[in-house]
C-alpha cells in the first residue's frame, strides 16, 4: 500500500494524526498530485488549520481549476478566516460555475452577510433554498441577513426553518422577538435557549435584560444570579456578550470592563482588512473641517429626532457635514435630517468595504459616531479607522472600550471630572449638556383630554422605558404616594410589562387607584400628556433622556437622583444645565421626602414648573447651535492636539 493509500485509508477511518503523516510523505514523493493535495487540504480543515489548506486549495486551483470540491472548500477556509474579498470573488465564480449548486450559493450568501451586504445575501440565500428548500445551514444565514435589515418577524421564520435541524436557533428566535416587541416569546425562548446551553452566559445576560423589560423584577434578579455563578471564574472563552444590558444591570465594573473588551475584540476580528486612514493634510484656516456622522437612527428614533436641526446649526463657513445613514428611513424625521445636511449618504445597501471607502472618498476630518454598540450599527466599519479622528457621542452613554474611537463625548455632570473611571476610554467634556435640545416647542395642559384629577391634585409621572425601572424604584414610589395621600401617579408601560410590574406593585403593597398606567403617544400628544403633568420622577439605575428633555421643553420638572454611572446622571445633566439644582438630590430617601413635599404643596409645584419653563427659555438651552457649537469647539482641540489643524 502506498503512502497516499495509507493516508487516503486512515483519513476515512478518522485517524486524523496517521492520515496527516502519510499526506506529508505521499506529498514529498508526488508534489504535484492535486488530488492529493485537495484530500489533504480537506484534513488540514478539519484540523483548523485553514490557512495552510487555503495555500494548498490555491495550488490545487492552479492545476483543476475547474474542480467544484476545490472551489468550495477554499470559500469555506477564506470564510472561517475573515478573508471575506477574497472569499467573496472565488463565491461568485463558484456560482458562475455552479449556478444550480445549492451549497454554492448558500457558501456565497453567508460571504455577503459577513461582509454586511444584507440585501445581496438574501438574494443568493433564497436561491439556495429554491434549489434545496430543507437546507438548514441557508435557513439560518437566510435568518441572519434577514436580522440585520432589521425584518424581526420574517428572520424568526426563517430562524425556525433552521431550528429543525439545531435546536439552539432558538436564541437567534428569541433575539429577534426582543427586538420586535414579543417579550413573552423572548423570554419563553431564552429559558429554552439556556436549557440547551446551561453555561452560556450570553443568554442568561439576554433573559436578564427581557425579565427587565417585562419588569419582572425577581424573575431577572433569578437571571442575573444564574448569570453571575457562570462568570464568577471569568466570561467563559469564546461568549461574546450583548454590552447594553451591562449600562444599567447591576454589575461588577471589572466584568463590565472584560466584556466590552472581548466584545471590541470581536469586532475587530470582522472588521475588513484596510489600512488606517492615512495622515492628514495640515487643514488651513480657509478649509472647511469635513464632519461625518454615522448612525442606524437617522429616522423616526431618539437620537433621530434630538440631532437634525444640530446637523443644521454647524457653521457652513468653517464645517461641512456629512451624514451616513445604516437604515433606509422614509419618514418627516429622515427628510429633516437630509435637508440639514451637505451630503446625505443612504448606506443601507452597501457593504463594510464600500461604506469605508465612501467614507474616505469623501475626505472625512472628524467621523462621529452615534450608535455605540446598540441595534443596527456597524462597529465594523470605525474599526478601519476611515477617518482621521473618531468620536463617540450620544448614542450609547457609557464607556465603550472601542480602540478605534479617540474619545467619549459627555459632560462634566454625567461624568464629573474628579469621579472615579476605571475604563480606557479617553472622556471629553462638552462645554454645554451633552444632549441636544428636544425638537417640539412643547405641550399645552389638558388634563381632562387625558383622564387627569382635576387642578390642585398633584399627578406625578414616569415616561421611561420599563427596563429603567427597578424594585427600588417601585418602592420609592410607593413611599411617596403613602406621605402624599392626595398625589396620583401615571406610568407609562407597554402592555407586555404591566403584569410584572402590577404583580411587584401590589406585593409593595401599592394602592391600585393611586396608579393609572398609560400607553404611548405620537409625540405631539405626549407633549401636551407631559404638560399636564405636575412632575416627572426619573428612574435610578437609567434617566431620562430624551423623555427628560421633552419634559422639561413642556415645563414638567424632573426630580432625579445621582446615580453612579453615567447612564444613571443623565437627568443631573439636564437639571443643572438649566440651573435646576434643586431638583438634583443625593439618595432615595431625599427622592422620597423631595417628591412628598412637592406633591404636598402644589402651589410651589406650579412655581416651579414656571421656573423651569423659563429656565428653558432664558438658558439657551432650546437653541440648538449650542450643541452645534460645542461639537465644532471640541472637534476644533482634538485636531489640533493631532497638529492638522493650523
Amino acid at each position: 500500500m502506498t503512502d497516499a493509500e495509507r493516508a487516503r485509508h486512515a483519513h476515512a477511518a478518522g485517524d486524523i494524526a496517521t492520515a496527516s503523516a502519510h499526506y506529508q510523505r505521499a506529498l514529498a514523493a508526488a508534489p504535484g498530485d492535486a488530488m492529493l493535495m485537495l484530500d489533504y487540504a480537506i484534513l488540514l480543515m478539519q484540523m483548523a488549520h485553514r490557512k495552510e489548506a487555503a495555500t494548498l486549495l490555491r495550488e490545487v486551483r492552479r492545476h483543476m481549476p475547474d474542480d467544484a470540491r476545490a472551489l468550495l472548500a477554499l470559500v469555506v477556509c477564506l470564510r472561517v478566516d475573515g478573508e471575506i474579498e477574497e472569499a467573496l470573488r472565488i463565491a461568485e465564480e463558484a456560482t458562475g460555475r455552479l449556478p444550480h449548486d445549492a451549497a454554492a450559493w448558500m457558501l456565497r450568501g453567508s460571504i455577503e452577510v459577513r461582509g454586511g451586504h444584507y440585501a445581496r445575501a438574501e438574494t443568493a440565500l433564497r436561491r439556495a433554498l429554491l434549489l434545496a428548500p430543507a437546507f438548514g445551514e441557508a435557513w439560518h444565514y437566510l435568518g441572519e441577513s434577514l436580522h440585520h435589515q432589521q425584518r424581526w418577524a420574517e428572520a424568526i421564520q426563517a430562524y425556525r426553518k433552521a431550528a429543525e435541524e439545531q435546536p439552539g436557533e432558538i436564541y437567534n428566535i428569541a433575539m429577534c422577538a426582543e427586538q420586535a416587541g414579543d417579550l413573552e416569546l423572548a423570554r419563553d425562548s431564552y429559558q429554552q435557549a439556556s436549557g440547551i446551553f446551561p453555561g452560556r452566559a450570553d443568554v442568561l445576560l439576554r433573559l436578564a435584560q427581557t425579565q427587565a423589560r417585562l419588569c419582572d423584577f425577581s424573575g431577572e434578579h433569578a437571571a442575573l444570579d444564574k448569570f453571575r455563578r457562570v462568570v464568577a471564574h471569568g466570561i467563559p472563552a469564546g461568549q461574546v456578550l450583548e454590552v447594553f444590558p451591562l449600562t444599567y444591570l447591576p454589575l461588577e465594573a471589572s466584568l463590565v470592563q472584560h466584556a466590552l473588551d472581548r466584545y471590541m475584540g470581536a469586532v475587530l476580528e470582522r472588521a475588513p482588512s484596510h489600512a488606517p486612514s492615512d495622515a492628514l493634510q495640515t487643514i488651513h484656516p480657509e478649509d472647511r473641517i469635513r464632519i461625518g456622522y454615522l448612525s442606524s437612527d437617522f429616522g423616526m428614533h431618539a437620537v433621530g429626532q434630538l440631532v437634525g436641526d444640530v446637523f443644521r446649526s454647524h457653521d457652513r463657513d468653517r464645517f461641512e457635514v456629512f451624514a451616513y445613514s445604516l437604515r433606509t428611513y422614509d419618514d418627516p424625521v429622515a427628510a429633516g435630517i437630509r435637508e440639514g445636511c451637505d451630503v446625505y449618504v443612504d448606506c443601507a445597501s452597501l457593504g463594510t468595504t464600500d461604506i469605508v471607502q465612501r467614507i474616505r472618498h469623501d475626505g472625512i476630518h472628524v467621523l462621529i459616531d452615534l450608535n455605540g454598540p446598540t441595534v443596527g450599527a456597524r462597529l465594523e466599519i470605525l474599526a478601519v479607522r476611515p477617518a482621521p479622528l473618531q468620536l463617540g457621542w450620544l448614542g450609547f452613554l457609557h464607556a465603550q472600550q472601542a480602540p478605534w474611537l479617540d474619545a467619549l463625548l459627555l459632560d462634566e455632570h454625567v461624568q464629573p471630572s474628579d469621579n472615579t473611571w476605571s475604563f480606557k476610554d479617553r472622556i471629553v467634556h462638552l462645554p454645554v449638556s451633552l444632549f441636544p435640545p428636544a425638537p417640539g416647542a412643547g405641550g399645552q395642559r389638558q388634563r381632562e383630554r387625558f383622564g387627569m384629577p382635576a387642578e390642585g391634585r398633584v399627578v406625578l409621572a414616569s415616561f421611561n422605558n420599563s427596563y429603567k425601572l427597578d424594585m427600588p424604584l417601585v418602592a420609592a414610589w410607593i413611599r411617596i404616594l403613602e406621605l402624599a395621600p392626595d398625589a396620583t401617579l401615571m406610568v407609562y408601560l407597554p402592555a407586555t410589562a404591566r403584569p410584572g410590574f402590577l404583580r411587584h406593585w401590589h406585593s409593595l403593597g401599592g394602592s391600585p387607584s393611586r396608579l393609572m398606567v398609560v400607553d404611548a403617544l405620537a409625540p405631539g400628544d405626549q407633549a401636551d400628556r407631559a404638560a399636564s403633568c405636575d412632575l416627572m420622577l426619573d428612574a435610578f439605575r437609567y434617566q431620562g433622556g430624551a423623555t427628560s428633555l421633552d419634559a422639561v421643553t413642556s415645563g414638567l420638572p424632573v426630580l432625579c437622583r445621582t446615580g453612579e454611572t453615567p447612564p444613571a446622571r443623565l437627568g443631573v445633566s439636564i437639571n443643572r444645565a438649566l440651573g435646576l439644582e434643586d431638583l438634583v438630590v443625593a439618595d432615595t430617601e431625599e427622592y422620597i421626602r423631595r417628591a412628598a413635599w412637592l406633591a404636598n404643596h402644589p402651589a410651589e409645584l406650579g412655581a416651579l414648573r414656571q421656573r423651569v419653563k423659563a429656565a428653558v427659555q432664558q438658558s439657551g438651552f432650546s437653541d440648538p447651535r449650542r450643541s452645534a457649537a460645542a461639537v465644532e469647539q471640541v472637534c476644533e482641540q482634538l485636531l489640533r492636539e493631532k497638529g492638522v489643524l493650523a
